[in-house]
């Protein structure tokens, strides 16, 4: 599939719909073509191309975990949960529909949900890195913050889950950074850094980001906010600060920094930042290059 969609993706649909003139309700074509249409960006091809997989073989497990993995990136969670259901019905053993299905919940903060499901993969999954990953995240919403270092602080991880394993140190390091140990907080972020560094892709044009990231200062400078309304505050309480960064700029060890002083509280990222890049996301037709529009 990497050859495919990597090498030629215009060849490859070609070569597809050669195939097709064969067998055109082959199941692995169909399937075969919806990654590449989604790697050529062609959401609405994916998407019909799924549904046609689903009317042909209802119970084909691709087809359902597929088809969920769209409808959480569209923000539809309600058919995307029943989707992943549908998967894990097909094969229970299916890790990767349990993750995600999890990762719904968590990032919807369903966490009674949540618990469910992850009780359920704790019979299937014995001592599980991934399923760890979810239970430390449980805990850490319970501040049982000793119950997460415990869990996790011995914690190895495969390269296919390597984002796990991110969401595992960083809460890890949160934990730590709860019960007033700086020192190892600080050391699990060093960490983490690590991990984010040795995943980078090493031919990266720096150049071209620094670029798009002076596109979209100049365009967010340039706005004419004098023409905005300000909201007045109606009672004696000092205005809260925003702490605004990319990922991996700092914002989490300076968080731990300030809420070491005692006069200082620091709420951590809600899900609606999330909520509204989904939005954004979708809007742009799944490419956030042209913000300008």
């Amino acid at each position: 599939m990497e050859c495919l969609g990597g090498f030629n993706e215009k060849k490859s649909i070609e070569y597809l719909e050669r195939a097709k003139l064969i067998d055109s309700n082959d199941i692995n074509l169909i399937l075969l073509e919806s990654n590449v249409r989604w790697e050529m960006g062609q959401v609405d091809q994916y998407q019909r191309l799924i549904s046609i997989a689903l009317e042909i073989e209802p119970n084909n497990l691709l087809a359902n975990y597929n088809f969920a993995n769209l409808l959480k990136r569209l923000s539809d969670h309600e058919n995307a949960e029943k989707y992943y259901k549908k998967a894990i019905e097909i094969n229970p053993n299916h890790l990767p529909s349990y993750n995600n299905i999890m990762d719904l919940y968590d990032k919807s903060n369903q966490n009674i949900k949540l618990t469910n499901v992850l009780s359920e993969a704790e019979k299937i999954f014995k001592d599980n890195e991934v399923i760890k990953s979810f239970k430390s995240k449980v805990l850490f919403k319970e501040k049982k913050y000793d119950d997460v270092i415990n869990i996790l602080k011995d914690s190895k991880f495969e390269n296919e889950f390597i984002i796990q394993k991110q969401s595992s140190y960083e809460v890890l390091a949160k934990s730590y950074d709860k019960i007033g140990n700086y020192s190892e907080a600080f050391k699990i972020f060093q960490i983490l850094n690590n991990i984010m560094d040795e995943q980078k892709d090493k031919t990266v044009n720096k150049n071209i980001y620094v670029k798009t990231t002076q596109d979209r200062i100049n365009f967010f400078t340039n706005q004419n906010k004098h023409q905005w309304k300000t909201e007045k505050i109606k009672d004696d309480r000092q205005d809260p600060y925003f702490l605004i960064g990319f990922p991996r700029s700092g914002t989490t060890l300076l968080d731990t920094i300030l809420r070491s002083h005692p006069s200082i509280e620091v709420l951590e990222e809600i899900p609606i930042i999330n909520r509204f890049i989904d939005e954004l996301y979708i809007n742009k037709k799944f490419s956030l290059n042209d913000l300008g529009n």
